[in-house]
């Protein structure tokens, strides 16, 4: 069995929070895996720790099959490995100055002469597989407009569309939806569910949004207090296992005003935060 994803007695602190406490876990190639946690749960240290934009007090973590950190360590191989990741943030993380199409490019920089990335300089078959990937994700009728002129939801897939054109084995969404409206969220989690079931990649995606998790990813692991409380099935996620893991805290995990009664095929009926009023 192949994996995306392992860490072992992960750990990483900051002055006196101790933000991941010996994370264990494993998320198997083609997975499709939502991380869920309250604000302040390790969620996103743990994300960046996975391509290496952190590295950790302790611990070891494989990526693709290759170990890419060990004892607080970037390994050599890192930026190698880097290339087949796709990390997704929650404020898009375009430059709005340039076009949209070129946003999207700039996935394929790690495979580009060093000479033409200095001058964005790209291939008519490049720039082809862009607007296929604009197209692929609905807006290829911005691929010329400046980034600051989308929308949050319209911006979200262009940082999709960028994935699909670095080829990424492996997507890392950081709260992808955390700042969109209903229908644009749908629409971002509905994107990555078909780049995971089209294209085979693994996502891993970090949620606060515990309906989301549910409707769109088989497996939640959920965290608290930078330590694994859950790693099982998303249709177990009752409001009374939700409360014995976060207290008063689990209403967090609601969207305010929303349940999953929105997603008619969920497999958990309705469920709102209206439970822990």
């Amino acid at each position: 069995m192949s994996y995306a994803v392992v860490t072992r007695e992960l750990s990483k602190s900051y002055a006196n929070c101790q933000a991941l406490d010996k994370v264990s876990l494993q998320v198997r190639e083609g997975e499709m895996v939502a991380l869920l946690g309250a604000s302040g749960s390790g969620k996103s240290t743990l994300l960046r720790h996975l391509p290496g934009f952190v590295t950790s007090n302790s611990g070891e973590i494989d990526v693709l099959g290759q170990t890419v950190q060990a004892g607080g360590k970037l390994l050599p191989n890192f930026r190698q490995v880097r290339s087949r990741v796709g990390f997704v943030f929650q404020q898009f993380n375009l430059v709005n100055r340039l076009p949209v199409i070129t946003n999207v490019l700039i996935g394929q920089l790690y495979q580009t002469p060093w000479w033409k990335s200095l001058f964005m300089r790209f291939t008519l078959e490049q720039r082809q597989q862009a607007l296929e990937a604009l197209a692929s994700v609905g807006i290829e009728q911005t691929a010329w407009q400046r980034a600051s002129t989308l929308s949050g939801g319209q911006q979200q897939r262009a940082a999709l569309a960028r994935c699909l054109v670095q080829g990424a084995r492996l997507i890392l969404a950081d709260e992808p939806i955390a700042s969109l409206d209903p229908e644009s969220s749908r629409k971002v989690m509905e994107l990555l569910k078909q780049m995971n079931e089209q294209h085979g990649c693994t996502v891993l995606v970090s949620l606060h949004q515990v309906e989301f998790a549910m409707r769109y990813c088989p497996r939640t692991i959920a965290l608290n207090a930078g330590r694994v409380v859950y790693d099982g099935a998303s249709s177990a996620l009752t409001p009374q296992l939700l409360a014995e893991l976060y207290g008063s805290n689990a209403k967090e995990l609601f969207s305010s005003g929303n349940s999953v009664e929105t997603f008619p095929d969920s497999p958990s009926g309705s469920m709102s935060a209206a439970a822990f009023v």
